[in-house]
């Protein structure tokens, strides 16, 4: 074989295993960017807004456990400064991801434990799905007596509609 064959020999292969290289680095690089577009960046989630409120450490990883989402965390956390207890918050974010809901209530058991309702009464009313608009015509501590919004009137000697 002469130099000129082998010259021209060796610059078709080495034109060919670079074009080769070349798709691959085009591919790979292809693939690479659909992949980083299509993962979401995992950030851990803050936890610290139930830290404050005073939840334990043991609660706040059952309730990670639950997968909840930075959303549901603040209403948690809502609860808990309103004074549900650790329990309490689980239990109800366990029924409300039963459901395959999100926890949205709690601005509603804030408002429903200042009107002196338990714990447990809210937790019950959430199990029989009541927490929601119509969770202020809740009865309060005081039986036969209706828990009124602000500047709402006494109807009569019970508060009972119709009485």
């Amino acid at each position: 074989m002469s130099k000129a064959k082998v010259g021209q020999f060796i610059a078709q292969v080495g034109g060919r295993s670079w074009d080769g290289v070349g798709r691959v680095c085009a591919i790979f690089s292809l693939f690479l960017v659909l992949v980083a577009a299509g993962c979401q960046r995992m950030v851990p989630l803050d936890t610290k807004p139930l830290d404050s409120a005073g939840m334990t450490y043991s609660a706040i990883k059952q309730l990670q456990a639950l997968n909840i989402t930075a959303v549901e965390l603040n209403e948690i956390a809502k609860a808990r400064t309103a004074g549900l207890s650790d329990d309490k918050c689980i239990e109800m974010v366990q029924l409300y991801h039963e459901r395959q809901l999100p926890f949205n209530a709690g601005d509603t058991v804030a408002g429903l434990l200042r009107a002196r309702l338990s714990g447990e009464t809210i937790v019950e009313l959430a199990r029989l799905n009541q927490l929601g608009v119509n969770a202020g015509v809740a009865r309060s501590g005081d039986p036969g007596r209706l828990a009124r919004p602000p500047g709402a009137r006494s109807r009569g000697k019970d508060d009972v509609p119709g009485a």
